[in-house]
Parts: C-alpha cells; sequence; structure tokens
C-alpha cells in the first residue's frame, strides 16, 4: 500500500469491527497493568449499563473494548434467531464482499455516525434528553436491512466490562463530523469479486433515503425516551414521598405507552408523517 493510502486508525478499527476479529488474546500482563487503574472507573461508569450503552459511553472506550462490544451485541443477535433469519444474520455480519456497494456493518457503521450526531444536536437543546445507546443503532440497522428481529428482542451485551483504560474526553460535534465523513468512505471502499446484501421481506422497515431523515429519525426516537422520562417525574412527585411507582423498573419504550422496543421505533420511523404513509425510514 502506498504511504498515501495507508488507512487511519479510525477505519483499521472499522476493519477489524466487520470481521469479527475480536482482541480477546490481549496478554494477561497488560491486563493487570492497566486493572488496578481503571477497575474503579470502569465498574463506576458501567453501573447499569448491563442492558444498554449510550453512544457517548461507547466513544470513551479503547478501540479492542468497542471491538468486543459489538461482537457481544452481534452475537446476542444470533442467539435470537434460527432458521432462514439466523443465516441471513450471519450474512449481514459478513465483511464486505467483492461488487458489495455496503456491507451490514458499513451500514451499522454509518448509522452510528449518524445517530451520535443526532444525540449531540439534541442534546444541545434539552440537556435531560435520553441519549441514544448503540443498542439503538444496531436495532434499527438490521430493521432497515430487512431483518426482521423478534418483537420482544432488543441487542445486549450482557456482563460486558472494559478491559482498557477509557477515555476522560467526550466526542465533540466537529469530531462527530469526521468520524461520519470516515465512516462513509470505509463503508464505500472497494474491495478485491460475490454476492449482494439484500432482502427487505418481512420488514417494515426499508433503510434511510438520506443522511437528514436519519439524524431525524434519531433525534424522533429520544423524544419518545423523553416522554418516558416526564412520565416518570409526574408519577413520582407525590408530596408525601410515600408513593412507590410499579412501573419504575420497566423499560424506557413501556413507559411511553409502547409494547415493545420495535413498536417504539416504527413510531418514531412514522413520526414526521403520521397517517400519511410517508416515514423517516424509507
Amino acid at each position: 500500500m502506498a504511504e498515501g493510502n495507508k488507512p487511519s486508525a479510525v477505519t483499521k478499527l472499522f476493519d477489524r469491527v466487520e470481521g469479527f476479529q475480536t482482541r480477546e488474546e490481549v496478554s494477561m500482563n497488560r491486563f493487570n497493568k492497566y486493572l488496578a487503574a481503571t477497575f474503579l472507573s470502569a465498574v463506576m461508569f458501567f453501573a447499569g449499563a448491563a442492558q444498554a450503552m449510550e453512544i457517548r459511553q461507547f466513544d470513551k472506550m479503547a478501540g479492542d473494548d468497542q471491538i468486543r462490544y459489538v461482537d457481544r451485541l452481534a452475537q446476542s443477535v444470533e442467539d435470537a434467531t434460527k432458521g432462514e433469519l439466523l443465516a441471513r444474520v450471519k450474512r449481514f455480519f459478513m465483511p464486505k464482499q467483492p461488487g458489495e456497494d455496503i456491507s451490514g456493518m458499513g451500514r451499522f457503521e454509518v448509522n452510528l455516525s449518524l445517530a451520535r450526531i443526532a444525540d449531540l444536536e439534541a442534546v444541545e437543546k434539552n440537556p435531560k434528553a435520553r441519549r441514544l445507546e448503540v443498542e439503538d443503532v444496531m436495532y434499527v440497522t438490521l430493521e432497515t436491512s430487512g431483518i426482521a428481529l423478534p418483537k420482544s428482542f432488543r441487542p445486549v451485551a450482557s456482563n460486558f466490562q472494559p478491559k482498557l483504560p477509557l477515555s476522560k474526553k467526550a466526542m465533540s460535534k466537529e469530531e462527530a463530523g469526521k468520524a461520519l465523513a470516515e465512516a462513509r468512505a470505509w463503508a464505500a471502499r472497494t474491495v478485491d469479486a460475490p454476492h449482494a446484501f439484500r432482502s427487505n421481506s418481512g420488514s417494515v422497515f426499508s433503510g434511510f433515503p438520506d443522511s437528514q431523515k436519519a439524524i431525524a429519525f434519531f433525534t424522533a426516537l429520544m423524544a419518545i425516551g423523553m416522554a418516558a422520562n416526564n412520565a416518570g417525574a409526574s408519577s413520582s412527585s407525590d408530596s408525601s414521598g410515600l408513593y412507590n411507582d410499579p412501573h419504575a423498573s420497566d423499560p424506557w419504550w413501556q413507559k411511553s405507552g409502547y409494547a415493545s422496543y420495535h413498536d417504539a421505533v416504527k413510531a418514531a420511523c412514522i413520526g414526521a408523517h403520521p397517517g400519511s404513509g410517508r416515514s423517516y425510514c424509507n
């Protein structure tokens, strides 16, 4: 490879994520070197993150840990499917093939970058907005790629803990824009012959038509989460302090009135054009 065409650190990371090339072989000596310094901060950072991880948290992890996290999410998807659907899921997670415009993980990386921008823009306007999670992006990317997941399912990286130190710096909007450009370039790269990832059968989604609609969708999903936060705040405002909300531990989409996470995502897709048949997602 010519010197001027060397891949950046970000694109190297993308290549390793797409192929599920995890780094479980990191030596125990290296792990022990960081363990004492990072254990407490990692435990605090990931408290409550067993079910989902905000994108801003994900961005603070080292590349190796990001790969491991995405691996766990992907494995949970495979574990929740079977038969022909499982075959399509496995196909989705394959590395990009010759002649293919974009791979499944290429779509995931671009959508993650778009969701990051939507998240940062929404929080600028409302600091209390529900933060978008990596699980949101994985689920929506699979659905918009024509993979209809079980309605009761949401990707999960159970019992995940990072092995390497966490960054203290949050990603800025400018950095998020650069990350989007890199993700797009990586997803559109040419690889050396053949299949094409297609099939929308069984899904209510058909993919984001453009970046603005993708950002609008993720913003709508955050707004649905805010409805849950507002409902929780009002139900816990009893002046006596004795009120115990029996639904306090319910997931945010149920607090917002949706039977499943799938229903909340679908509502966000059609949120801009209720009753018109138009959608952010097609």
